[in-house]
């Protein structure tokens, strides 16, 4: 386990927390810039992806607020959210890949659906290291 204080790591799950909220919220408007320029089916994976990112961000924001507050449970279904999220994101990138033509492809696995989908992984990791942290501290104090 971490060898980090409690503070340090709460402040590096707030940090990164608020990093990918910021991921998200590029990602967003690149989908949004992204919509007029693709054909219907390309337009229905990009509002899924755009709903996915939004239903995201509200739980990337509850989850900073779990983690100023040390509220276990609220971190432990922000880690569930954020492996769903991880798992939505991964089929939206094989639906288009097998739906898109080529030319439109990078409309939706652009670098910022990327760069989420790396944030995720890396906020996933830091979330759960703090959860277990708490919950070590909870039981054996």
């Amino acid at each position: 386990m971490c060898i980090c204080p409690t503070t340090l790591l709460k402040i590096k799950t707030v940090l990164f927390l608020s990093i990918f909220s910021a991921l998200l919220i590029a990602e967003l408007c690149v989908d949004g810039l992204s919509l007029g320029k693709a054909n219907p089916n390309i337009q229905t994976i990009l509002i899924v992806c755009m709903v996915i990112t939004i239903l995201m961000l509200v739980a990337c924001l509850v989850g900073c607020v779990a983690t100023c507050v040390n509220h276990v449970v609220m971190l432990q279904l922000l880690v569930f959210s954020l492996m769903g999220f991880v798992i939505g994101k991964l089929v939206l990138w094989i639906v288009a890949s097998h739906e898109s033509p080529p030319d439109q492809r990078g409309l939706v696995t652009n670098i910022w659906f990327k760069a989420v989908l790396l944030g995720a992984a890396v906020a996933t990791i830091f979330v759960s290291l703090f959860c277990m942290r708490l919950v070590d501290e909870e039981h054996f104090g």
